[in-house]
Parts: structure tokens; C-alpha cells; sequence
């Protein structure tokens, strides 16, 4: 017995096909658009919606988006569209002129945009020859003084500032300018977030004013890398970073400048020895009036019984010479030990016989200042001044780590920024004019490449010089002259020095003397007690006040006015030619801290 079979389904009906849509007329605008639609599984399909965000910024035709472009392409090229994929239609023959047109246009802003790159990268190319030239030299005059000269002392010396002047040559070239403001613009690294001071002054403007001045310096190619910090009455109200920077421990990899980013400042560390110095007058251990013999019985040897510690720190000792047998002595420190090194230096000034009467003259005491008020420190604290600094500044004004007189710790190398040539030379807006001119550009560029490569010397950084090799970053210079041009502290109470202190030290900058023969130095040298005693009026203030100053060799400086309250440090890793502006405090520093006044006048 079978079950009947069961009856036969029906017949699945067959959907409804949809309404045809209306044909476009054939000329139509949109006919192109709507024929050349592509499924989302199409090649190009895909490559649209890849390169879509890239349309506008990328195609040279901005009323044509880039898959329009590319159908232009493919629709003109030798093959037809459909070889590449078979979803692409071909384009309207009435079309077919515009897009040719399109495919021209295309093209010519190719090839206008690879002229430029051509000419940029030729440009580039006789920039960085010219570079190499001017770095080269310098290095082969010393090598061929090196090889001809006859003594072999001065061999030695010339031997020792080739081997300095050397490496500059094989460094790559700095980044340019609009690279540098790319990737490192100037920023504000301001602690605090209030928008106005105690004084009322408005940080974002007066550091605004600052990143303005710091971009058009980078731009014009004279700045890599900078840093600027300024204190009024005691207390932080800018603090702007901008640039890059090589560090000792970084190789030829190039970075943004930071709050903590350490430079090398050359002469900026004499403000902070005297610093050092007042330290130990404010706790009684020795006083500005009294003689040095009185703590240092050595010192008095070669008619030297009666220099008085303030004319023995104020430039006005006449021991402004430097010995042969001290410069090796210190070549040899990286064997010997700095400390050996050291004591040569004291050794050296304790023989020393005065060039002219202590105290009736005045001339700047260049790398000898370093084992005078050195000296001093050391046996009136019971303290190497290095520890001083360390101890009395650093650690009560709470910037460890960023301030150091020489003997740079390893740790901190990743953080140091090596002095650089300028991207574009110091010369370049000023012709030669002259024979004279042409020897002054020349002394320039030896100058710029043998002090650049001292600075970031291992033996450089390994020595202690308290008159030429600070390490410190411009919050920590700032801070501590903030709190001098505040009467000796800070808006938060931090003590440096009691007010009495710095009234003296004040009140004895009006005891002036004459110059030796120095053309540089205008006016009368002031008795300034460690900083620098000649008053220079491209920073000075409206009120004439005075400044507790001193600025190094390349264009740092470091200052604070007591009579306004105001303090401002500026460090850079771009050397300035000394000999070429005639002065430590070049036309960009000034420009700067003219900037920082005009701001807080407003």
C-alpha cells in the first residue's frame, strides 16, 4: 500500500520589477556623473572612497573631484577604460574635450610643481656647498698652521683648535627654516594657568609677543633653537620654547626645544658665580670690601696684598692673561682629572703679577675670572663653587638638574643642546664692502666654528671654568635673577639672599672707574661686585635703572632690574659671531628682550 501522491506546489511567483527609472537626456550634465557610477565592489570604487579626503587638497582642479580625474585618465589614455575594469563605462563623446582639457590642465600643474621642486633642491644644493666651503676653510688654514709652523707649543694650539673645528664638518646642515616652524613652533611652556599675573600683566599677550619676535628670527634663518623665560616681581609670567635642537647624546637627530632642554652659555654662568659669591656674603663668610688675602693668604703673592675682593671680581685686578701651561693643563683633563686641572688654574693666579695698579682700571677678565672669584668661594664656603651652586641656588630655588658650572653630569648629556652654525650665515644681509670687511667675515666664521666645537667638547663639559662653561636651562637663569631684581626672593617666599645683601651689592655698582683700551666696552666700569660692569643701553630700561646682567659669547643672556622687578633669560643653541657683532648681546637677543619691554609698557 503507497500514499497517494501529494498534490503539486505552485509556482513561486516572481517578484515585481521595479519602476524604471527615467532616462536622462542624452547631452545632459548629470549623464557623465550618473554613467559613471561604480558598484562598491569596483577597483576604482574603492580607490575613491580611499582617496576621497585627499581630493581637494591634492587635485590642482578643485571644482573636479579626484575620481572624476581619474575616469578623465583612463578614458583619454591609449586604452580604453573598460581594459582596466569592465564596470567602467566610457565617457560621452560630447565629454570627451573637457576632459581632455582636464588631463592637460592636470599635467601642466605637474610639471609646475616639479620645476619647483627642482628649484628648491637646487637652491638647497648650492646652499649646502656653500656650507661646506665655509665650514672647510677654517679647518685647513689651521691644519697647514699646524704643519708649517715652526714651535711646537704653537703646533699644539693650532692642532688643538683644528681637532675643535674639525667635526663641523662632516654634521649634517641644519633643517630649514619652514621645516624647523613645521614641527617646532614656538610654545608656551608656562607653569601656571592663570590668565593674568599679580602685576595684571597677561601672559598670552606678552607671550605672544615673544613666540612673534622668535618665529620671524626662525624664519630668516638666524635661530635653530631657543628658549625664553621672564620673571616680574618674583614671580613666572612667560615662558615660551621654539625650535630644535641637536643633543650631545642624541647623534644627528633633531628635536623640539623644551622647558628643560639645557644649553651651553658660555659667559651667562659669570652672573651665576657672582651669585655664588653673594651667597657667602649674605651668610656672613666674607665681605665685598674686605681683601682677598684675608681668606686666600696665596693670593697675595707679586704685589697683589691689597686687592680688595670686589676689585678682584669686578674686572679691575689687572690679571686678564691666561697661561700656555693652564690651557694644557686642562687639555689634559679628561687623563688627569679636572680637579688637577683645577688647581693649576689657582696655582696660575695666586703667581700672577698684576698688569697695571688693582682697582684703578678696568678690562674684561675673559677665562681668568674663573679661578679668581672661583678661589674666593672656595675658601670662604669651605665649598668647591661648583657644590655652592649646587647647594644655595639650585637646590633652594628648585631647579636641580638644570644648572650645573661645568662637570656636566652624564644623565643629563640627552638633554644638552649642542651649539649649531646658523642655518643662514650671520653675513648674509650685511655685502663686503671692504678688505676689512672680508677679514672680519672670515675671523667670524673661524671663530663660529672653533668656540661651536669647544662648546660641545667632551673635555669642555668635563672641566669647571665658573667664567665660560655654565650648563643651565632659561627657566633656572631667570628664576635666579627674579628673585635678585625681587630683593633677594621669590613671590612664593623662597629666599636667595636677604634684602640688606642685595642693597649693597646694589648700591656698590655706583662706584665706577675707567677702561684700559677697550673700544667695545661704552662708558666707565662699575664696581658690580661679579656681574658685568658696563652698562649696555640696546637692553637697558626707559628708567636707566641697573642691571645685575651678564651675557655670553654666541647671544644668550641673562639679567634681572631690580628697580622694575623684571628678570628675562634667553638661551640659544644658534652661535653668534662675537667678533662680527662686536658684542656677546647680538641684534636678535636685543630684539627680543625689546620686545618682552614694549609688551609690559602696554
Amino acid at each position: 500500500f503507497s500514499p497517494p501522491a501529494p498534490p503539486p506546489a505552485a509556482a513561486a511567483a516572481p517578484p515585481p520589477a521595479p519602476p524604471a527609472s527615467p532616462a536622462p537626456p542624452p547631452h545632459s550634465s548629470s549623464s557623465l556623473t550618473q554613467s559613471c557610477e561604480l558598484p562598491s565592489t569596483s577597483l576604482l570604487s574603492d580607490l575613491f572612497h580611499f582617496l576621497r579626503p585627499l581630493s581637494f587638497r591634492r587635485c590642482p582642479l578643485s571644482s573636479f573631484p579626484y575620481l572624476h580625474l581619474l575616469l578623465c585618465l583612463l578614458s583619454c589614455s591609449p586604452h580604453p577604460a573598460s581594459a582596466f575594469h569592465p564596470l567602467v563605462p566610457s565617457p560621452h563623446p560630447a565629454r570627451l574635450p573637457v576632459l581632455i582639457g582636464a588631463r592637460h590642465q592636470y599635467r601642466a600643474s605637474v610639471t609646475r610643481r616639479t620645476a619647483c621642486n627642482m628649484a628648491f633642491r637646487s637652491q638647497q644644493l648650492r646652499t649646502n656647498t656653500i656650507s661646506k666651503v665655509v665650514d672647510t676653510l677654517p679647518s685647513l688654514v689651521l691644519l697647514s698652521c699646524t704643519l708649517l709652523c715652526g714651535q711646537w707649543v704653537w703646533r699644539i694650539v693650532f692642532a688643538t683648535l683644528f681637532v675643535f673645528s674639525a667635526p663641523r664638518i662632516f654634521r649634517a646642515p641644519p633643517p630649514d627654516p619652514e621645516y624647523i616652524l613645521k614641527h617646532a613652533p614656538p610654545t608656551s611652556c608656562t607653569e601656571s594657568s592663570a590668565a593674568k599675573t599679580r602685576a595684571g600683566v597677561s601672559r598670552r599677550q606678552l607671550e605672544n609677543a615673544i613666540k612673534e619676535v622668535m618665529e620671524r628670527q626662525i624664519r630668516r634663518g638666524s635661530q635653530i633653537g631657543l628658549s625664553v623665560s621672564v620673571y616680574l616681581h618674583g614671580e613666572e609670567v612667560a615662558s615660551v620654547c621654539g625650535g630644535m635642537c641637536r643633543t650631545l647624546r642624541g647623534g644627528e637627530r633633531w628635536k623640539p626645544v623644551t622647558k628643560d632642554t639645557i644649553f651651553m652659555s658660555y659667559s651667562v654662568c659669570k652672573g651665576v658665580s657672582a651669585t655664588a659669591l653673594l651667597t657667602c656674603v649674605d651668610r656672613g663668610e666674607c665681605e665685598f670690601d674686605q681683601h682677598v688675602t684675608d681668606i686666600w693668604p696665596e693670593f697675595g703673592q707679586g704685589g697683589k696684598e691689597e686687592v680688595s675682593i670686589s676689585d678682584a671680581v669686578s674686572h679691575r685686578a689687572g690679571m686678564t692673561g691666561i697661561g700656555l701651561g693652564v690651557v694644557m693643563t686642562h687639555l689634559a683633563a679628561p687623563i688627569t682629572g679636572w680637579r688637577r686641572a683645577w688647581e693649576a688654574g689657582l696655582a696660575y693666579i695666586e703667581r700672577y703679577r698684576p698688569e697695571w695698579e688693582p682697582g684703578s682700571l678696568a678690562s674684561y677678565h675673559y677665562v681668568s675670572f674663573s679661578w679668581i672669584i672661583g678661589g674666593i668661594v672656595e675658601r670662604a664656603a669651605k665649598l668647591h663653587i661648583h657644590d655652592v651652586v649646587l647647594s644655595r641656588i639650585a637646590k633652594v630655588l628648585k631647579v636641580e638638574g638644570e644648572m650645573y658650572l661645568g662637570l656636566l653630569p652624564v644623565d643629563k648629556e640627552s638633554r644638552t643642546a649642542m651649539l649649531e652654525y646658523p642655518p643662514r650665515p650671520f653675513f648674509q644681509n650685511r655685502p663686503v664692502a671692504s678688505f676689512r670687511d672680508l677679514v672680519r667675515w672670515f675671523v667670524a666664521v673661524f671663530e663660529t666654528k672653533v668656540f661651536a666645537g669647544i662648546g660641545n667638547s667632551y673635555i669642555w663639559r668635563n672641566l669647571c671654568l665658573p667664567s665660560s662653561n655654565g650648563f643651565f636651562t632659561s627657566y633656572s637663569v631667570a628664576k635666579m635673577y627674579g628673585a635678585l631684581a625681587n630683593k633677594g626672593s621669590l613671590s612664593d617666599g623662597t629666599t636667595l639672599a636677604r634684602s640688606e645683601t642685595v642693597d649693597k651689592l646694589v648700591k656698590d655698582c655706583s662706584n665706577t672707574c675707567p677702561n684700559v683700551s677697550e673700544k667695545s666696552k661704552k662708558g666707565p666700569a662699575m664696581r658690580s661686585n661679579g656681574f658685568n660692569p658696563w652698562r649696555n643701553e640696546a637692553i637697558a630700561g626707559p628708567d636707566d635703572g641697573l642691571l645685575l646682567v651678564h651675557s655670553g659669547m654666541g647671544g644668550c643672556l641673562g639679567f634681572g632690574e631690580p628697580s622694575s622687578g623684571l628678570s628675562v633669560a634667553i638661551l640659544k643653541n644658534s652661535y653668534e659671531s662675537y667678533l662680527f657683532h662686536q658684542e656677546s648681546v647680538t641684534p636678535d637677543t636685543v630684539e627680543l628682550v625689546q620686545a618682552i619691554r614694549r609688551e609690559l609698557r602696554q
